[in-house]
């Protein structure tokens, strides 16, 4: 057995916070018993500050941590987009696995026991089958030129089988954006009940969808390529995409949510079907220089993600959950580390397992000396 004990002990679950109370864990892990008491037993690591569980970045591109340094800050989304595409393929798969590999390391260094990561390539599977971290890899689909329809589909269908047998993994869609309608009816056929999808990132999306103009519409005809459905729809991206989505997708994990309105989050939560919002703060100030208004979501259902280094500087969610907590502190900390445990694992079906810290779990623990202090870093224990 091992013995923990914490200033303060984040729970995240039924239990709430404890003070000065006693985590009993299996040398696994697995969570035996929680003592409210200060720690009697002479093998009992006790740390300052908090305990608290490990937790889940709910949205990852962890091949593009090659990236990191590469982009400039304040581009703009289609900015961001365009330089992207321009520098992403100048590396060889070694330099890209390589990185991945680092920031992997790196991930769970900072007590991260989970990801959703999106995948375009094989680059991470041989890191992920020998990593700590638990990855659901959602197998990103994108493309507006109909005559790379079968080129497309094909690489996706190869990917899934590749992670799918070694990982859990599903196929999802990149952007309202960045789909043509044939891929989309494709991507419709498709078994996955979970879809993950970059959402409302820029005014410019909304804009494009709604009136069938701006900066996208520009983007577009440079690359001589159609438009993703028919446009205009007179509707928000999210709107317009809501209107074709089948209620067998039951989990709808919508990522970043800048400039998402109150009607488009009216419109999902009526739906029969589980939605999720995912911030990435960090990201959102690198490329817009600006963050979603979290204050209008359900708070039940908000998540927490890195998003790439392409556009962060680091992949660590305790940095992400300390600046939505000084942008937003009226929710207070323990809502944020929620946010970044219970409920994504809830979201990924893992919540018996991760997520809280209860008997029967073996969630990671993670200790954090002086949440307070912008320079501390979170330390797993176990």
């Amino acid at each position: 057995m091992k013995y923990f004990s914490a200033d303060q002990i984040y729970t995240c679950g039924p239990e709430g916070v404890i003070n000065d109370g006693v985590i009993v864990c299996e040398d696994d892990g697995t969570i035996v018993d929680i003592l409210h008491s200060p720690p009697i037993n002479k093998n009992c690591l006790k740390v300052k500050g908090i305990i608290m569980p490990g937790m889940i970045n709910s949205h990852c591109h962890l091949e593009l941590s090659y990236l990191k340094e590469q982009i400039p800050t304040n581009t703009g989304l289609t900015g961001f987009i365009e330089k992207i595409q321009s520098i992403r393929t100048n590396y060889d798969r070694q330099h890209i696995a390589a990185c991945a590999q680092e920031y992997d390391y790196h991930m769970q260094q900072e007590g991260i026991v989970a990801c959703l990561d999106i995948v375009n390539d094989d680059f991470t599977l041989e890191v992920k089958k020998n990593s700590r971290i638990f990855y659901f890899n959602l197998i990103e689909v994108f493309g507006l030129n109909e005559n790379y329809l079968n080129q497309i589909i094909t690489k996706a269908k190869k990917i899934y089988d590749l992670f799918r047998h070694s990982q859990q993994a599903v196929i999802t869609l990149h952007a309202p954006y960045s789909v043509s309608a044939s891929l989309l009816e494709w991507y419709l056929t498709t078994e996955s009940e979970f879809l993950s999808i970059h959402m409302q990132e820029c005014a410019e999306e909304n804009q494009w969808f709604e009136n069938g103009t701006g900066r996208f519409k520009d983007l577009f005809e440079q690359w001589k390529v159609k438009q993703s459905f028919t446009m205009p729809t007179g509707e928000s991206s999210m709107q317009s995409l809501l209107r074709v989505l089948p209620e067998k997708i039951k989990t709808r994990l919508w990522v970043h949510n800048t400039y998402t309105k109150p009607g488009d989050i009216d419109r999902a939560m009526k739906l029969p079907v589980e939605n999720y919002w995912c911030f990435c703060p960090s990201a959102n100030l690198y490329i817009e220089g600006i963050l979603p208004d979290v204050t209008i979501f359900p708070q039940d259902r908000c998540v927490v993600g890195t998003d790439s280094l392409a556009s962060n500087n680091e992949l660590s969610i305790w940095k992400e959950i300390k600046l939505l907590d000084k942008h937003f502190p009226q929710f207070g900390l323990e809502h944020w580390l929620k946010c970044a445990t219970i409920t994504p694992a809830r979201m990924i079906g893992k919540e018996t397992i991760l997520g809280s810290i209860e008997p029967g779990k073996r969630p990671g623990l993670v200790n954090i000396t002086d949440p307070v202090k912008e320079s501390c870093r979170p330390v797993r224990l176990i």
